[in-house]
C-alpha cells in the first residue's frame, strides 16, 4: 500500500458500506436473509485485502500480483494515452500485429498476455483500475464485490428454494473460509464464482419462477461469455448440473412415485453419456476448448510429477469413456472437496483448509446418512 492508500481504501469501504445499508434496508422485508448482507459484504473485502497480505508477506509473490502488473500496465496506458487504453481492451491475447500499442503491450506481463483467460481477467482490472487509481487494495475489493454481486444471488436463490435454511445456507454459501479467501481477491476464481452465481440466479428466474425480462438475459448471457473465457471447463461442468437441478424442481409434479424415483438415475445417467461424447468430439475441436483441455492435460502432468516428491496428489491416467470419467469421479469427489486431510496439512493456511474439508466430510456424512437425500 501506498500513502494515497491510507487515504483512499477508508474513503472508499465507506461509500460501498453505506450503499449496502442502504439496499440491505430497502429491502429487508423480502426475508430474514437480509440480515446477513453486509456481514457477507464485509467478509468478502476482507478476504479480498487479507490475500493480497497472504500472497505478499508469506507466498512472497504469486498470481495476484502478477494481475496487478497488468492492470498497472492498462492505468498507465489510460493516463498517456487514452484512446489505446479503449483499442486494448478489445484486442486478443497475443496480438503483436498492432505495431502501435507496441509500447504499451510491452508493459504487460508476457505470458498473461498471451493466455486469454488471464488477459481478459487483466482487463476487467485495467477498468477497475480507473476508477481506483490503480490502488492493488482498492482494484481488490472491486473485485470482491463485483463477485460478492453474485454470490448474494447464488445465496438469494436457495433461500427462495429452503427458506427455514437461510442461517445454514449463510454459512455455506456467504461464510465459508476457503469461498471467500480465493474467491475474493485479485484472481481469476473471483470473477468466475461471481458470474456462476449470477448465472444460477438468472437460470433460475427464467426456467422455475417464469420472470422473463430482458436484463435477466442479458446477465445470464454475459456471465456465461465471461465463464467460458476465464475457465471454461466449469461451463461443460455447470451446465449438466444446471439442467438436473432444474428438472429436480419440476419432477415434483410428476403424480406416480415409481416414475419420480427413476427419473433422477435416468437423467443422470443421460448427461454422463452426453458429456462423454461430447469431451470425445473436442479432440478436434480448435480453439478454447481445445486449449482448456491442453491446459488440464498439463495441470494433471505437473501435479502427478510433484506427486512423486510427496507433495501433492495425482488422479492417474484415464480416458474419455463414460468407464474412465465412472473411474476416477469418487477420486475426483474425494480430492475436491475433502483433501487436504489432517495429516497433509503442510504449514498454517493448509491446516486452516484441512478442518475446513474434515468438517465438510462430517456434514457431508451425516447429510447422507440422517437426511437421505437420495431417497425420493
Amino acid at each position: 500500500m501506498n500513502s494515497l492508500d491510507f487515504f483512499l481504501v477508508p474513503l472508499y469501504l465507506i461509500i460501498i458500506l453505506v450503499t449496502a445499508n442502504f439496499y440491505k434496508k430497502n429491502n429487508y422485508h423480502k426475508g430474514p436473509e437480509f440480515k446477513y448482507f453486509n456481514q457477507g459484504l464485509i467478509i468478502k473485502i476482507f478476504g479480498a485485502l487479507i490475500a493480497g497480505i497472504i500472497y505478499q508477506f508469506y507466498y512472497g509473490g504469486g498470481d495476484t500480483f502478477n494481475f496487478y502488473i497488468m492492470t498497472s500496465a492498462f492505468y498507465d496506458t489510460f493516463k498517456s494515452d487514452p484512446a489505446s487504453f479503449f483499442r486494448l481492451l478489445f484486442i486478443e491475447s497475443g496480438d503483436y500485429s498492432q505495431y502501435d500499442l507496441m509500447p504499451h503491450i510491452g508493459k504487460f506481463y508476457s505470458w498473461y498476455y498471451k493466455e486469454d483467460s488471464a488477459f481478459f481477467v487483466s482487463k476487467i482490472g485495467g477498468v477497475f483500475s480507473i476508477f481506483t487509481f490503480n490502488s492493488y487494495a482498492l482494484i481488490s475489493i472491486f473485485f470482491a464485490c463485483f463477485s460478492y454481486i453474485g454470490v448474494w444471488s447464488l445465496y438469494r436463490t436457495f433461500c427462495k428454494l429452503f427458506p427455514k435454511l437461510y442461517k445454514t445456507l449463510a454459512f455455506t454459501i456467504l461464510f465459508i473460509p476457503s469461498v471467500w479467501f480465493w474467491g475474493s481477491g485479485l484472481f481469476k476464481d473471483t470473477v468466475a464464482l461471481g458470474c456462476v452465481g449470477l448465472l444460477t440466479a438468472c437460470i433460475y428466474k427464467i426456467f422455475v419462477e417464469r420472470k422473463i425480462s430482458l436484463i435477466t438475459i442479458i446477465l445470464a448471457l454475459i456471465s456465461i461469455y465471461f465463464i467460458y473465457i476465464i475457465k471454461t471447463y466449469i461451463l461443460i461442468s455447470f451446465i449438466p448440473a444446471l439442467a438436473i437441478f432444474i428438472f429436480s424442481l419440476w419432477k415434483s409434479r410428476i403424480k406416480y412415485k415409481f416414475l419420480r424415483r427413476i427419473t433422477t438415475p435416468v437423467i443422470l445417467i443421460l448427461t454422463l453419456v452426453i458429456a462423454q461424447q461430447y469431451i470425445s468430439s473436442l479432440d478436434s475441436v480448435d480453439g478454447t476448448f481445445k486449449e482448456t483441455f491442453e491446459t488440464i492435460e498439463q495441470t494433471q502432468d505437473w501435479h502427478t510429477k510433484i506427486s512423486e516428491q510427496g507433495r501433492t496428489y495425482s488422479l492417474g491416467s484415464y480416458d474419455a469413456s463414460i468407464t474412465g470419467i465412472i473411474q476416477k469421479m469418487p477420486l475426483a469427489v474425494n480430492v475436491a472437496l475433502f483433501r487436504p486431510y489432517i495429516w497433509e496439512a503442510q504449514g498454517a493456511l493448509l491446516l486452516i483448509t484441512a478442518l475446513e474439508n474434515l468438517f465438510i466430510l462430517f456434514y457431508s456424512v451425516y447429510i447422507l446418512i440422517v437426511i437421505r437425500p437420495l431417497i425420493v
